[in-house]
């Protein structure tokens, strides 16, 4: 196929499709057993929970030299604007953090990398780590702004 064309198919064989980056948008599961064999791509990013049917499949990818972006990575924008609102949305807010999610992406990247470890690994390393920074430091109710919904009451 030319560069630049488009084909459609099936989403039964989306996963066969010539492409240098296979990225599996609002279904989870789409990676299993049964096709990670035949993915012909040399990157996975996408934007679906759960991409991965199994986390293990990370070590197949890893060991086929497929780079896989881990979709709780790449889709934390969601979560970045929904946690936002609790304070009155604020779209350069939201961008200013948003904006983190490509150095967390290479930060997962690099770990991956430097310990031989696949990137799902690698990624839930830095949120555990992230998670124990928090922990001690922040929590959402520390803001001296309130959330828009009393939840500490309920």
């Amino acid at each position: 196929m030319a560069p630049g064309t488009v084909r459609v198919v099936s989403p039964h064989e989306i996963h066969l499709t010539d492409a240098d980056i296979f990225v599996p948008c609002a279904y989870g599961g789409v990676i299993h057993a049964q096709n990670i064999a035949l993915l012909p791509c040399k990157a996975i990013c996408g934007s679906a929970n759960n991409q991965l049917a199994e986390e293990q499949l990370a070590h197949v990818l890893m060991d086929r030299g497929i780079l896989y972006a881990p979709d709780y990575i790449v889709n934390g924008g969601g979560l970045i604007q929904v946690a936002d609102e609790l304070y009155g949305a604020n779209h350069e807010r939201v961008l200013l953090k948003t904006r983190h999610i490509y150095d967390a992406v290479l930060e997962v990247f690099k770990e991956s990398q430097a310990e031989n470890i696949t990137t799902v690994e690698a990624a839930n390393r830095m949120c555990e780590k992230r998670m124990q920074i928090r922990a001690k430091h922040n929590n959402i109710f520390t803001n001296t702004t309130k959330p828009k919904w009393d939840i500490r009451n309920h």
